[in-house]
């Protein structure tokens, strides 16, 4: 940090940690003064020493002034290359600019204004979401996702026109992008064209993140129907993808759901949501009941999870589930942890107790799947292992 090969007016001493009262408040001048320019009273020949290291400390030579208790320094250059990002300097102040998080505050600065670019070309792009851009040793791609079909836009900079690439959020680019921005296992690191990438760069307003959070969801309501095209009842109905991600894959996979656009509302059908967990493993996302108000499973009567996942053993809905369906069925509830094992137990075993002799077949059925599932090890690594936030 210090080089005394500089010509800058002071040398390195010991450390003295009880020199408590050595002025703070430098202040730059062109030439020697005699009297304060703040207080007009006289100036005298001092020094102020600047901690540099745990053992040593700069003397700079300046004036002095007693009443206001600043030191007017020459060479000031010098003075502020010491300060820059020196964490043992804390309170001292250059012409009233306190340098010891320098080269962050200047990051943060030309960060902002990098953004407040980026943000201008976003709203250059219809339906833009974000800005991205990935490097690596070879080469910058500039990456622009839209919730709608990709086109491509020129951009100058530097007197050069290149191409910034214009995709929808479920181009496989995008998914691929998108875990490498909200998947802190990858550490910003995606793969492009066989080639790994950091992500150097990404800009989104606060509107463009709630927009993602609906394309990203934490949670999504089941409701019959939704997310198959021969189920839209209504005009005002209509298909749409989210992006579910898949801990067996390590990136978001499109899924199908319903969007009411009155209540701006999404849901989809329980099949779709099994069927990707067999396939893609759990996606770590609340499942809703149809008619909540954003309280999950959890909130929920057993039964009523149970019941909306399919597991009956009374052919209610017209169908009649083998043994080996119920089993697998009341396994894969528990280890998607959207009811725990004890509390399916007891269901089971409270369905059992307040039957009576007319139900003797369906009793001997809670019977069998109690009996079955009590020593099952709970495995939620099949699923991917994913946790969800409850």
């Amino acid at each position: 940090m210090v080089d005394n090969n500089n010509s800058i007016p002071f040398e390195l001493v010991d450390r003295d940690l009880y020199c408590k009262n050595t002025p703070r408040e430098l202040i730059s001048i062109d030439q020697p003064i005699q009297l304060c320019p703040k207080c007009h009273t006289r100036l005298y020949s001092s020094c102020v020493y600047i901690p540099v290291s745990e053992t040593e400390q700069a003397k700079i030579l300046g004036l002095e002034c007693k009443i206001c208790h600043r030191l007017y320094v020459l060479e000031i250059d010098g003075i502020r290359n010491i300060l820059i990002d020196n964490k043992y300097a804390r309170f001292f102040t250059l012409d009233d600019v306190d340098y010891t998080c320098f080269t962050e505050q200047e990051y943060r600065r030309k960060k902002n204004i990098v953004d407040r670019s980026k943000r201008e070309l976003l709203n250059k792009v219809e339906n833009s979401l974000v800005y991205v851009s990935l490097v690596n040793d070879d080469r910058t791609i500039e990456y622009i996702i839209t919730d709608n079909i990709g086109t491509e836009m020129k951009k100058k900079s530097e007197d050069q026109l290149y191409l910034i690439n214009v995709i929808k959020f479920t181009d496989p680019i995008a998914i691929e992008i998108f875990a490498g921005i909200y998947r802190p296992e990858r550490k910003q690191r995606v793969k492009i064209e066989q080639e790994t990438f950091q992500i150097n760069c990404t800009v989104l307003s606060d509107n463009e993140q709630n927009e993602i959070k609906t394309l990203i969801p934490q949670d999504v309501k089941i409701k019959s129907g939704g997310g198959y095209e021969n189920r839209c009842e209504h005009s005002y109905c209509k298909i749409v993808n989210l992006l579910f991600y898949s801990p067996f894959e390590d990136r978001y996979v499109p899924v199908r759901v319903t969007h009411d656009t009155h209540l701006n509302d999404y849901y989809m059908d329980i099949s779709i949501y099994k069927d990707h967990v067999r396939k893609y493993g759990n996606p770590g996302i609340r499942l809703l009941p149809e008619k909540s108000t954003g309280n999950t499973f959890e909130d929920f009567a057993a039964e009523s999870i149970l019941r909306l996942y399919g597991y009956h053993v009374g052919g209610y809905d017209g169908t009649s589930l083998s043994d080996k369906e119920r089993l697998d069925m009341l396994k894969e509830i528990i280890d998607l942890g959207l009811v725990e094992k004890t509390k399916v137990i007891n269901h089971l075993n409270f369905l059992i107790g307040n039957s009576n002799e007319k139900y003797n077949g369906v009793r001997y059925k809670w019977e069998m799947d109690l009996n079955a599932i009590m020593p099952y090890k709970e495995n939620p690594a099949r699923f991917g292992g994913v946790v969800i936030d409850k």
